[in-house]
């Protein structure tokens, strides 16, 4: 049962492109599961031919909003351009897009995308792509939202003390602070665990987190610190820091300032740049000491970060923007 009106009327629903078992792609599965239990139906885009339209449709640059020709309104999880998850459908049908990784060097590019295709509604998961979008494309309607977790997906009951890897680091590593860290770690014993070479570290899920229940502390920083040639200026909080405290570990490294925003304090063990393997030494030796903290931002996560609380989020800001838009009764109530 919709809030408003009958059939005839415009409704959401989520474009569903299939499952995916790569830990990055938890964002996509985790809001769009949570708004499927509020209600929000799936329309599926995930056939052999509508993947082969979509990479032609890209290949020749026909990215573009053609007409509306669907009472369907697609939520639409833009990881990234170039978009391949929003075609066919995105020529004929409005959207109300999701949008990760929209970096600065490639400011350009998101504001083309969403003007050419007439994006009804874009929620972004950082604030800095935010502000910037609004500025560039106000006569459309730009929103943050960020990204959370299900904690139900983690373990995080071990305490620190029990937990066998002192210092984990994975995806993309910081590489000042490896280089300077690793050969310490040896040198003392400490258990460091990092990627190396090209394979991936932590093929599925399952084994990601595994590790993070094991872990102790976790490298954990912005890629405008680690990455900046990639990221540029765009700061944002990514999953792995709600991931690490969902799983009862310690982010070590830099706070973002959404995270600082959205927790209303610091979770993150800030590094000591001048002395890390001083410092490293110091947090091991007294790890029972930040028990206090772990729980703490384990409390604060259920209460700011979850998927079901974000998908309430959206669905409210879907109404405020968009009164027409039919939504699940009681969806978009305050």
């Amino acid at each position: 049962m919709t809030t408003r009106g009958d059939r005839r009327r415009r409704r959401l629903a989520i474009l569903d492109a299939g499952a995916f078992e790569h830990p990055s792609y938890q964002p996509i599965e985790g809001i769009e599961r949570a708004l499927e239990r509020l209600g929000v139906p799936r329309t599926r885009n995930a056939s052999y031919l509508e993947r082969v339209w979509s990479r032609v449709i890209i290949r020749f640059d026909l990215t573009r909003f053609y007409g509306r020709l669907s009472r369907t309104v697609h939520f639409v999880v833009v990881m990234n351009l170039p978009a391949r998850r929003f075609y066919p459908q995105g020529w004929w049908a409005e959207s109300v897009a999701y949008c990760l990784d929209c970096w600065s060097p490639r400011y350009d590019e998101w504001e083309r995308f969403l003007r050419r295709n007439r994006v009804r509604i874009a929620f972004f998961n950082a604030r800095d792509p935010a502000r910037e979008m609004a500025r560039r494309l106000p006569g459309q309607a730009i929103a943050y939202l960020p990204e959370a977790v299900d904690p139900g997906d983690y373990r995080p009951d071990r305490p620190l003390r029990e937990r066998g890897i002192d210092l984990l680091e994975y995806g993309r590593l910081w590489g000042s602070y490896h280089a300077r860290i690793a050969p310490h770690c040896r040198a003392k014993g400490h258990a460091h665990r990092y990627r190396t070479g090209d394979e991936l570290m932590f093929p599925t899920l399952a084994e990601l987190r595994a590790a993070l229940a094991d872990a102790r502390l976790v490298v954990s920083v912005p890629q405008t610190i680690s990455h900046p040639d990639h990221a540029g200026t765009t700061e944002t909080m990514p999953m792995r820091f709600l991931e690490v405290i969902a799983s009862g570990a310690l982010p070590f490294g830099r706070c973002p300032k959404d995270m600082l925003e959205l927790f209303g304090y610091n979770p993150v063990i800030e590094i000591d740049d001048a002395e890390p393997e001083r410092q490293l030494d110091r947090v091991l030796g007294e790890i029972e000491s930040y028990e206090e903290l772990r729980l703490r931002n384990l409390e604060t996560l259920r209460r700011v970060a979850s998927w079901d609380g974000r998908a309430r989020e959206l669905l409210i800001a879907i109404a405020r923007l968009d009164p027409e838009l039919c939504l699940p009764a009681g969806a978009g109530a305050a």
